[in-house]
């Protein structure tokens, strides 16, 4: 898949500054940076689990953002920038970005780790991923009668009836 991803992107016309397999061992590759990758190469629509760097040419912020936002894909991402970086990931509909590094996020195990969209389901770390082995459960019992939860009608003496029991219940506790 990362290689269909690579050769996709050159037959393209995007350039390799660094690539190639391990030598002697077909199964690696080495680092690949990857320039001028068309907006439209598998390497900048889907998600590519390898060691490749992929640049797309954008005219500035706004395009950037919006591609990033237009991709069936959010895992993570990273934003580079001195001023604007926070307020950029702020709108990238992403599952966690990390600003001024490729991927502080995943060494902070309290933020949860984990995508938006086609890129999965579930977080794990932080109480997101502690929520994830939870199974909550609402569990209501009416206790008084002549009331209902799903009734604004009350009978006469209802409220009444109702902080009585209440009163009798939390002193039995006591």
């Amino acid at each position: 898949m990362i290689r269909q991803h690579i050769e996709d992107a050159l037959a393209l016309g995007a350039r390799a500054t660094v690539s190639g397999p391990v030598p002697g061992d077909n199964r690696y590759l080495q680092p690949t940076i990857l320039v001028d990758v068309p907006k439209d190469a598998l390497v900048a629509t889907q998600e590519t689990f390898g060691p490749v760097l992929a640049l797309v040419r954008v005219k500035d912020t706004e395009e950037a953002v919006a591609l990033v936002n237009s991709a069936p894909y959010g895992l993570g991402s990273s934003v580079f920038s001195r001023e604007r970086g926070p307020a950029i990931a702020s709108r990238l509909r992403v599952g966690m970005t990390s600003v001024n590094d490729a991927i502080a996020t995943s060494r902070v195990a309290g933020l949860p780790f984990g995508g938006r969209g086609h890129s999965g389901f579930g977080r794990k770390h932080g109480d997101e991923g502690l929520l994830e082995f939870a199974c909550p459960q609402a569990i209501t019992v009416r206790t008084a009668p002549g009331t209902t939860g799903s009734s604004f009608e009350r009978p006469a003496g209802a409220v009444a009836a109702t902080l009585a029991a209440t009163v009798d219940r939390l002193s039995q506790k006591g």
